[in-house]
């Protein structure tokens, strides 16, 4: 997983996976502090690690880290924000790529994507379908959002070179993806 804030996702895996292994990158080592005093992050170390799998935690940019052909893994996960804002390094097509290489065959990407203007805007998330569909076979997207504590909706992108198949995925046209993103 690149980003962690809380390390909500790497602690349900450890909890609910046991023998799975994760590798989570997070480039502010505060937040890694708060994760660990606030947010139960060593306690998930353990309990991965008891339970037969492993949960790392390396403080790094994600865009290096994948640069440095890591992998393969099942799945890579994007959840990388500063503030509200995507971070643009991991969403562009050459981000993508990095991610793709650091895929096993069959491999997911999933990546959190946040609308904008309370939920009016997912001009990202349609440049995300379209940077995704660039470089992968099958894009699919999945609203995930918790309507009693969010202000955006969040969608789940889910992008595979070998069919998807999410039970929620939200249907769209060739129409819907905008413009792909690219280093600049």
């Amino acid at each position: 997983a690149i980003g962690g804030g809380g390390f909500a996702f790497p602690k349900l895996v450890a909890a609910g996976h046991p023998g799975v292994r994760t590798d989570v990158v997070e480039i502010d080592p505060a937040v890694i502090r708060a994760a660990r005093r606030w947010f139960f992050l060593d306690e998930a170390v353990s309990l991965a690690r008891t339970s037969g799998g492993e949960l790392s935690v390396t403080c790094d940019d994600g865009r290096r880290f994948l640069e440095r052909r890591v992998g393969p893994y099942d799945a890579v996960v994007l959840d990388v924000f500063v503030g509200a804002d995507p971070v643009r390094s991991l969403a562009t097509v050459e981000a993508m790529r990095l991610a793709r290489r650091a895929l096993a065959p069959d491999g997911l990407l999933l990546a959190n994507v946040v609308s904008r203007d309370g939920g009016t805007d997912v001009s990202f998330l349609r440049s995300e379908v379209s940077t995704a569909l660039s470089v992968f076979s099958h894009v699919e997207v999945a609203l995930a959002t918790d309507d009693a504590h969010a202000v955006e909706d969040n969608y789940l992108l889910v992008a595979s070179d070998a069919p998807v198949g999410l039970p929620d995925a939200i249907p769209y046209d060739a129409d819907f993806p905008g413009e792909p993103l690219f280093d600049i």
